[in-house]
């Protein structure tokens, strides 16, 4: 039996680009899968109603404080026991407890807090959860030193997921005793809601080894959005200098460590609830640098760190690529008038440090004495949506050294050498060995100048041009033209192919679409 040449190439080709779209969706949308994780589903039978779980850490309103909090299957009266000796506790503090449940119907929904007090400089405490069932510990941190004269050192990762190969190397990492604080830079497991919180719970599992140890700080990233309810990240987490749970209105906090101000801001306050929070977050930002600028001779460095970059070069349409972005123009005249030194951001997926820059013009081809903030992306530590690609023909001359998928599973290291020295690092999990590294020397604390030397907010890179994207527009075009051409070359080819074929099967005796023998001859026809 014949086939249709020409409809079989036609429904390959196109069976091809279906196949392809369905293959690229599912790699951009896949879900956790419960295959992956070793999920259980806990009933009341086969769980521990009041074993603490999920127990991590961070600052409170000083660094002479610390949050605790951890969560159960069932509600438990809780708490903490502690002291600095490890066989004898001398102190407790009651727990404080919430409910919760949104999109988080199968994760647990007991969560407890304690704030401790009054701790002791440069002492080591030992701390112990408790309650008439169970108890989870000991567990161990370690209180920073008093005053302005020491060395804090962070280790710095954004874009997180469960899936990383990451997480056991960052704990390893984490408990070699270096480390004064960990800075988790947005988008944590990828996502807390899915699976009705399951990937959230998950997650703090994987993250406790490090994080009931040492302080856990964050910021919120897009995928801790939860449909404009934060709701993962405000229950799990406890930050300094905010109530618990985190207020939405507050996802923003700051905290001096040794000779840093630190500054935790959010950048999803531009993308969510109709932007109502933008104007709280500006003004305390305002405040809070003008205080923490009146503190430079003891506090010299002023380092933000939030989640959406300012700016990147990676062209995949994301907020910081655009000529008119929400952050940058929320956030970079307050950063930069009101003299911030390092913004530290991740959301895209590689690694990239920019030269000082300010309204796409670069001020310093240098890190000493930099008369604006000092950039650097680092969001390359594992999600399960790969690495961000740059583009070759895009490489604009703010962007001083970058990587995509040679930075993939790396983190940051960022060391306060003293009050004129950072030492920067972007290190690589899969070799142990450094990726980048930078000196940032700030001789003068505080802003180089109350006005910079830019008087619009228009556009100045020199790197990209109308003529770079008509040529990025012309490729595109010339490959499309070129799948139709193909197109209708293999049609008319099969086309010609069948007719052929139909004309080889004819013979005299035939009688469609007309008898042979009906046909006239020339001399027949001129006779009639």
């Amino acid at each position: 039996m014949q086939k249709n040449a020409e409809f079989e190439a036609m429904h390959c080709v196109f069976l091809c680009m279906l196949m392809s779209m369905i293959l690229i969706t599912h790699i951009c949308n896949t879900e956790v899968s419960e295959e992956f994780m070793p999920f259980e589903t806990a009933t009341i039978q086969d769980q521990n109603l009041c074993k603490p779980q999920h127990v991590h850490i961070s600052f409170g309103d000083s660094i002479n404080e610390v949050n605790i909090v951890w969560s159960t299957f069932g509600f438990c009266v809780c708490l903490v026991r502690y002291g600095t000796d490890p066989w004898r506790y001398e102190f407790r503090a009651d727990a404080n407890h919430t409910y919760f449940t949104t999109l988080n119907s199968r994760g647990l929904k007991h969560l407890y807090r304690v704030n401790l007090k009054g701790l002791h400089s440069a002492a080591r405490y030992y701390y112990q959860i408790e309650n008439d069932e169970s108890t989870a510990g000991p567990f161990y941190f370690q209180v920073p030193p008093e005053g302005k004269d020491w060395s804090p050192d962070f280790l710095i990762f954004g874009d997180l997921g469960i899936h990383a190969d990451t997480i056991n190397f960052l704990v390893n990492e984490a408990l070699s005793g270096h480390y004064t604080a960990l800075i988790h830079a947005g988008d944590l497991a990828y996502d807390m809601k899915d699976k009705e919180g399951l990937v959230g719970d998950y997650f703090m599992k994987e993250i406790e080894p490090m994080a009931a140890y040492i302080p856990y700080l964050t910021c919120p990233g897009n995928h801790e959005i939860d449909f404009g309810t934060f709701s993962h990240y405000r229950n799990r987490f406890s930050m300094p200098n905010t109530d618990w749970p985190i207020p939405i209105d507050k996802m923003w906090y700051s905290i001096d460590i040794g000779p840093v101000h630190v500054i935790s801001y959010s950048s999803e306050v531009f993308f969510t609830n109709s932007g109502k929070h933008i104007e709280a977050q500006r003004r305390w930002l305002i405040e809070n640098l003008r205080n923490a600028n009146n503190n430079r001779k003891t506090t010299p460095w002023i380092i933000a760190f939030g989640h959406r970059p300012l700016y990147c070069s990676t062209k995949i349409n994301d907020d910081c690529s655009l000529l008119s972005s929400e952050v940058r123009n929320g956030l970079e005249d307050i950063f930069t008038l009101l003299g911030v030194d390092l913004i530290i951001q991740a959301h895209e997926h590689n690694y990239e440090r920019l030269w000082p820059l300010y309204q796409w013009n670069v001020l310093n081809y240098s890190y000493v004495n930099p008369d604006v903030p000092v950039q650097i992306i680092t969001g390359a530590a594992g999600s399960i949506e790969g690495i961000d690609n740059f583009e070759s023909y895009y490489h604009p001359n703010w962007s001083a050294f970058r990587l995509d998928s040679n930075a993939f599973n790396s983190y940051g290291r960022l060391l306060v050498v003293n009050h004129s020295h950072l030492f920067w690092e972007q290190r690589s999990i899969n070799n142990h060995t450094t990726l980048d590294s930078i000196w940032i020397v700030k001789e003068r604390p505080g802003p180089e100048s109350t006005t910079v030397p830019v008087t619009s907010r228009t556009y100045h890179g020199t790197k990209i041009t109308t003529s770079t994207y008509v040529i990025a527009l012309s490729i595109s075009l010339g490959i499309l033209l070129a799948v139709i051409l193909l197109l209708f070359i293999l049609r008319q080819f099969f086309r010609a192919r069948r007719i052929k074929l139909f004309l080889s099967q004819c013979r005299p005796e035939d009688s469609w679409p007309v008898p042979y023998s009906n046909f006239s001859s020339p001399e027949e026809e001129e006779n009639l």
